[in-house]
């Protein structure tokens, strides 16, 4: 649960209710982002599910 955490943090609330499709925009506009750097690319694609189920789990 902690990979969901600063997901959370990182989207402000309107967003996070949206769709899959919007979390994957913003996670495709954040690859500079503190979060995405320490992720190699491999994790950062594992983890867009992850943090999708987390997101759609907390509305």
């Amino acid at each position: 649960s902690s990979l969901c955490k600063p997901a959370h943090v990182e989207y402000p609330s309107p967003n996070r209710k949206k769709n899959g499709t919007t979390v994957q925009a913003l996670l495709t506009n954040q690859k500079p982002g503190p979060r995405v750097r320490c992720l190699p690319s491999e994790s950062t694609a594992l983890a867009t599910p992850l943090i999708i189920y987390c997101i759609s789990s907390m509305s």
